[in-house]
């Protein structure tokens, strides 16, 4: 539940967060005489060679990444934040930098800007000392590395990975349907929705999807009753949904990574309209 719960929050972020990047990373200026808009593109290395005097959260994240350089301390940083940076292969990476005498860190980076304070500056920092030392495509093979350890891991134990972490996502192979239907009549069952909203009980819904296509295990972590007449309706609200989805949806294409099919947990929202 905590990992759905999360991801639901990462989507969230990524609307606010994405729409404010694209105003961050460039600057707008306006040519009114030639009716022309340029667009200056923002370099962080350029930036952390010679960062602003008075952006003071910067300055100081350089100094702190000279020190820990000079204490030999070599750091391989991931920027991170709610949306963006979390790699389905943190494990296997952070491993692959053991190796290497590098230290991991995650660098959460925040959406909410202070005016004239630049974050990520100790990452941008370190990532150009390792590229004088590696080379510029050092953290982009490991990350290759690391992607490629993961598959192997993956298949070798059987382990599944949610859905959304593949890179082709799982889907119903729909026979004389169009779409994969979330919403069940359950007249028999005197369920209520809400009066603001007018909202209907839900069950998420999880599952296995085996690498053929074939699905099992299924299990929910998430009752969401809307009303507390709704919640004695959970055992069979469940046992409804299963048998659904088994008997609508049996067969699934399965997810891939790197084109290779993977064993996923896969999770669907299914809401019962009542009478």
């Amino acid at each position: 539940m905590k990992k759905i719960v999360t991801y639901i929050l990462v989507l969230v972020f990524i609307f606010a967060c994405s729409n404010k990047k694209k105003s961050d990373d460039k600057d707008i200026i306006a040519n009114t005489d030639e009716s022309v808009i340029v667009e200056k593109t923002y370099d962080p290395l350029k930036y952390v060679m010679n960062p602003s005097p008075s952006d003071s959260l910067c300055k100081s994240d350089i100094l702190k990444a000279k020190s820990d350089i000079q204490n030999g301390k070599l750091v391989y940083v991931q920027a991170a934040g709610l949306g963006f940076g979390f790699k389905r292969y943190e494990s296997d990476l952070k491993k692959l930098c053991k190796e290497k005498g590098l230290e991991y860190d995650v660098d959460l980076i925040g959406c909410v800007i202070m005016e004239g304070q630049t974050q990520g500056c100790y990452g941008v920092y370190m990532d150009k000392v390792l590229s004088d030392k590696f080379g510029s495509d050092f953290k982009e093979n490991l990350n290759r590395q690391a992607d490629s350890l993961f598959l192997v891991r993956v298949i070798k134990n059987e382990i599944p990975i949610f859905s959304w972490d593949c890179d082709e996502k799982p889907e119903p192979i729909l026979e004389n349907q169009n779409y994969l239907e979330t919403t069940l009549d359950v007249p028999n069952l005197n369920l209520k929705r809400t009066e603001l909203g007018k909202i209907w009980p839900a069950i998420d819904l999880s599952f296995i999807i085996e690498r053929n296509g074939t699905i099992s295990k299924f299990y929910s972590d998430n009752f969401i009753p809307r009303l507390k007449h709704n919640e004695k309706f959970k055992d069979e609200l469940y046992k409804i949904a299963v048998n659904y989805i088994k008997t609508n949806y049996p067969n699934w294409k399965s997810g891939k990574i790197k084109d290779t099919s993977v064993r996923t947990d896969h999770n669907l929202r299914i809401t019962f309209v009542g009478k």
